[in-house]
């Protein structure tokens, strides 16, 4: 019995030693799709990013999609439709070659307002333009959350 058990346990840590492997290749996979979103966005004149911005991601816990749909709302206070949404987030294509829903750009913003209100930044309201799309609402939240991310107007308009 006694070795049955050692046996269990050992297939049990080589299972999970092979999942370690595979999440470190996944993280490994997103810090270089997050690093090609920053050169993505420098290139095409966005906002500066900083390390701040990259502290931003790391407090937001944001992937790539929403760093960069975080960037686009807070550049234009106007609002954004969703067509110019996946534009910005689907304009170098998709890996598979193919572009998801328009679906996709409500899932990316519920996962924004649950990860701003997690980080106790809910006041930045994101919100829904119907007809149109989004846009974060003006006040000292939407300030607050600029200046944790490092940036402020002048970085969003240059």
């Amino acid at each position: 019995m006694t070795s049955s058990v050692v046996v269990r346990l050992q297939r049990r840590i080589d299972t999970l030693e092979a999942e370690k492997v595979h999440l470190q290749r996944q993280v490994t996979d997103l810090k270089a799709e997050l690093e090609a979103t920053y050169s993505d966005l420098r290139k095409a004149g966005g906002p500066r990013v900083s390390d701040m911005q990259m502290q931003a991601h790391n407090v937001f816990r944001l992937t790539p999609h929403e760093l960069r749909l975080l960037f686009v709302l807070l550049s234009r206070p106007e609002g954004v439709s969703k067509n110019a949404i996946m534009d910005c987030l689907y304009d170098h294509g998709y890996s598979s070659g193919e572009v998801p829903e328009i679906k996709i750009v409500d899932v990316y913003i519920c996962k924004i307002r649950k990860k701003l209100r997690f980080a106790k930044l809910s006041g930045a309201t994101i919100e829904t333009v119907w007809g149109k799309g989004y846009r974060i609402l003006p006040g000292p939240n939407r300030d607050r959350l600029m200046e944790t991310m490092g940036l402020s107007e002048e970085t969003l308009t240059s």
